[in-house]
C-alpha cells in the first residue's frame, strides 16, 4: 500500500505547525519590544497630523463615552465613531488616554501581523506567506505605526480580518454574515474601509462556482444587509444629528488635495472649505483639474510608496517580484483566483487613496504586497538553486540575512525617528500644571500641549499679527496659548512671535524652550484691567504693603535689569517638596545653597525635589528682567500630598526687594 500521500500531509502539518509556533514566538517578541520602544521614546510623539486627530477628535469623545454621554459626540467630520470607541473602552483600567492608545496601536500590531498570516497561507504556499509577514513586521514604517497613537493600526488590522472573511474557501451563510460585519468594522473605523464592500461582494458572487447565480446574488445579499445592519446605528445618529445619512466632510481634503494644492491648508480650511457644500462641488467645480491631480497623484504615491517601504538595496528584487506577480497571476490554479481578488484589494485600496495627498501612514494596507514583492523576487533569483540540495542551507540563510538586515534598518530608523519627538511639550505642560485646571483654556495649533497641562483645547486660528491673536484669546476665553517654532510654517505672521522684543499687551510669555532649531513658548492671556506680570498676582506673599510698593516701583523703573527678593519659606510638615520657578536668568537659593537656576538650561523652567525639615527656612529669589523675556512666574511647590499650587502666605514672605541695572 501505497503511504507517500499520507506522509506527505504529515509532513506538511509539521512543517505548517513548526513555522506557525516560531512565528508565534517571534509575534510575543515583537510585541514586548514595541511595548518597550513605545513607553521608553514615544512619550508623546512627533507627527501633529497624527496626534492631533488623536487629542483633538479621538480623546475628547473617547471621554464622553466613558461618560455616558454619547449624544455630546461631536468630532466626526472626517472619520465615524470606531476609534474613539476603543480608545474610551481601552482607557477605563487607567483613565490614561494617551497610554490607552499606544496599547491599542501595539495590538492591533500583533493581530494585524496574525491575521496576515492566516490570510496568506490561503492564498501563498506557505513558506512564502511567512516570510512575507515577517518582511511586513520588518517594515520601518509598519514598526511605526505599531506604536503610533491613531487609526492606522486598529484599520490595517481591521482591513486584514475583513479580508480575511471575505476570502474563506466555501463559506456558509454565516460566514459571509461574518464578512460583511468584519467589513463594518473597519469602515467604522475608517470611511476609507468602503474600498472592502465591492471587494467582498465580488468574492462572494464569484467564490462558488458550483452555485447558481441566483444563489450566490443571495449571498451578496446578506453579506451587504450584514454590512448595513452594522454601521446604520451610526449612519442614524448621522441623521438626527445633521440631516444628512452619510454626512461627513472628506470632501474638504479631496477639494485642498486635488484643487487647492499648494495653498496654506490652515488658510483652506478657514476661508476656503464653505464653498463646497458637497462632493459635487468639488468634482464639477473644475473637472479637468480635479482628474489631472488625481492622476499625478497616482504616479507620485507609486514613486513614494516604493522609495519609502522598499529597501534601497531590495529595489532589484522588488521588480524581479513585480513580473513573477503578475505572470503567476494570469495563470491557473485552485489559489489564483483567491490572489486576484487580493490584488484587487489593493488595486481598489490605492485608487481610492489618489483622492489625497500621500502620507506613509496612509498606506499602511498595502505594506504586505509591497513586501510580497521583494520576498518573491529572492526566491525567484534563488529558484536554479532549488535543484541542488546542498543549496538549501545557503539560500535560507540568504533570505534570514536580507530580513535581519531589513529589520535592523527598521529599528535604526525608529531610534533616529526618536530624536525628533518634541519632548519639550512635557516640559511646558510639567509648568502648566500649577497653573492650569480643568476649566482653563489652551488654544495653540497642536493639541497635545492641551492635553498633558490639563487645559481644554481650542484652536487657534489663520491671524494676521498680536493684535488679532489678542483679540481671538478673548474670543475663545483662552487662559494660555502656546506656539511653537515647528508651526511657523502654518502661522508665518506670527512667526516672530516667540523671538518678540516686545511685550504683547495683555499677553505675557511665561516659559519658553530654548533650543534654537525648537524653539517653544507659552503665553499667559491677562484678565482686563489686570495689572501686568505675573509675580503681582503674589502680592499677597510680600511681608508688608510697603514691601510690595518697593518690587512694584522697581519692576516698573526702566533701568532696573535684575532683581533679588529675599524672604523665608516656611515648612509645617516636614518632607518632600518639589520647588518650581519660571523666569529669565533666575537663580532660587535655600538656606544659603542653589537649589533653582536655568543657567545654561534648555528650558525657562525649574524644578528641584528636596527634603525640607519643619521651621523657616532663608530664601533668596534673583531673576531678570528684559523686553519680550520671560515674565516672572512666580514660586511653586508640589507638597508630601502631591498638591500642586503657587506657594501660599502661609508659607513664604518676601521681606525686601534689591534692584541692579
Amino acid at each position: 500500500m501505497d503511504n507517500s500521500g499520507s506522509s506527505e500531509t504529515v509532513q506538511a502539518t509539521a512543517n505548517r505547525r513548526d513555522i506557525g509556533g516560531a512565528l508565534f514566538l517571534g509575534l510575543i517578541a515583537y510585541v514586548l519590544f514595541l511595548s518597550w520602544f513605545s513607553w521608553k521614546y514615544y512619550p508623546i510623539g512627533r507627527t501633529r497630523s497624527v496626534e492631533n486627530d488623536f487629542f483633538s477628535w479621538y480623546v475628547p469623545d473617547a471621554r464622553r463615552i466613558v461618560q455616558g454621554d454619547f449624544s455630546a459626540i461631536e468630532n466626526y467630520r472626517f472619520n465615524p465613531i470606531g476609534y474613539a470607541a476603543v480608545l474610551a473602552f481601552a482607557s477605563i483600567p487607567t483613565q490614561d488616554m494617551y497610554a490607552a492608545g499606544k496599547a491599542i496601536s501595539v495590538l492591533s500590531a500583533a493581530l494585524a501581523l496574525s491575521v496576515l498570516y492566516r490570510l496568506l497561507t490561503r492564498v501563498l504556499p506557505l513558506p512564502l506567506a511567512a516570510l512575507t509577514v515577517l518582511a511586513t513586521a520588518a517594515n520601518p514604517y509598519f514598526l511605526q505605526a505599531g506604536y503610533y497613537v491613531g487609526t492606522d493600526m486598529p484599520f490595517m488590522a481591521l482591513s486584514c480580518m475583513a479580508m480575511m472573511t471575505i476570502l474563506r474557501p466555501n463559506p456558509s451563510r454565516w460566514n459571509t454574515v461574518q464578512a460583511g460585519l468584519a467589513t463594518a468594522l473597519a469602515y467604522l473605523m475608517r470611511y476609507n474601509g468602503i474600498f472592502l464592500l465591492p471587494i467582498g461582494a465580488l468574492a462572494i458572487f464569484l467564490g462558488d462556482r458550483s452555485s447558481n447565480a441566483r444563489s450566490r446574488l443571495q449571498r451578496v445579499s446578506i453579506y451587504g444587509l450584514a454590512f448595513f445592519s452594522a454601521v446604520l446605528p451610526w449612519h442614524l445618529f448621522l441623521k438626527i444629528r445633521e440631516g444628512a445619512f452619510f454626512y461627513n466632510e472628506n470632501r474638504f481634503n479631496m477639494a485642498y488635495d486635488l484643487l487647492h494644492r499648494g495653498e496654506n491648508k490652515d488658510y483652506f480650511g478657514q476661508f476656503s472649505e464653505d464653498r463646497y457644500r458637497s462632493l459635487a462641488d468639488v468634482v464639477f467645480s473644475d473637472p479637468a483639474r480635479f482628474f489631472a491631480n488625481a492622476v499625478r497623484n497616482a504616479f507620485d504615491h507609486v514613486s513614494l510608496l516604493s522609495d519609502r517601504f522598499i529597501p534601497e538595496y531590495l529595489g532589484t528584487l522588488a521588480l524581479v517580484g513585480l513580473y513573477g506577480t503578475v505572470r503567476g497571476l494570469s495563470g491557473r490554479g485552485a489559489q489564483i483566483p483567491q490572489r486576484r481578488l487580493l490584488a484587487l484589494s489593493n488595486a481598489c485600496f490605492f485608487l481610492l487613496m489618489t483622492l489625497i495627498h500621500y502620507e506613509d501612514r496612509y498606506f499602511l494596507y498595502l505594506t504586505p504586497l509591497l513586501s510580497f514583492l521583494y520576498v518573491y523576487g529572492a526566491i525567484l533569483l534563488f529558484a536554479p538553486l532549488m535543484k541542488y540540495p546542498s543549496a538549501k542551507i545557503p539560500r535560507a540563510a540568504a533570505l534570514c540575512g536580507i530580513l535581519l538586515y531589513a529589520l535592523f534598518q527598521a529599528g535604526a530608523f525608529q531610534l533616529q525617528t526618536a530624536k525628533s519627538f518634541n519632548v519639550e511639550i512635557l516640559k511646558l505642560a510639567d509648568f502648566l500644571k500649577y497653573l492650569s485646571t480643568p476649566s482653563s483654556v489652551m488654544m495653540s495649533r497642536s493639541s497635545n500641549i492641551a492635553y498633558f497641562s490639563g487645559a481644554r483645547y481650542r484652536f487657534l486660528p489663520v491671524l494676521k499679527g498680536p493684535g488679532e491673536l489678542r483679540a481671538a484669546a478673548k474670543s475663545k476665553n483662552a487662559d494660555f496659548i502656546f506656539h511653537a517654532e515647528i508651526e511657523s510654517s502654518a502661522r508665518p505672521e506670527l512667526e516672530g512671535l516667540i523671538h518678540r522684543p516686545q511685550f504683547i499687551p495683555g499677553i505675557q510669555k511665561i516659559m519658553e524652550w530654548r533650543v534654537p532649531a525648537r524653539r517653544s513658548a507659552v503665553y499667559r492671556v491677562l484678565p482686563d484691567g489686570s495689572p501686568a506680570g505675573l509675580m503681582e498676582f503674589n502680592k499677597a506673599n510680600f511681608e508688608t504693603p510697603e514691601a510690595w510698593e518697593e518690587f512694584s516701583s522697581k519692576w516698573s523703573r526702566s533701568g532696573i535689569k535684575r532683581f533679588v527678593l529675599e524672604g523665608h519659606l516656611h515648612i509645617q510638615k516636614p518632607g518632600a517638596y518639589t520647588l518650581a520657578f519660571s523666569g529669565d536668568r533666575f537663580t532660587v537659593t535655600l538656606d544659603g545653597r542653589k537649589v533653582l537656576s536655568d543657567e545654561g538650561r534648555k528650558a525657562s523652567f525649574m524644578q528641584n525635589t528636596l527634603d525640607l525639615t519643619q521651621g523657616f527656612h532663608g530664601l533668596t529669589l534673583e531673576f531678570g528682567k528684559s523686553d519680550g523675556g520671560v515674565e516672572p512666574a512666580g514660586l511653586f511647590w508640589t507638597t508630601p500630598d502631591n498638591r500642586r499650587e503657587p506657594i501660599p502666605r502661609t508659607a513664604l514672605v518676601f521681606e525686601r526687594t534689591i534692584g541692579h541695572p
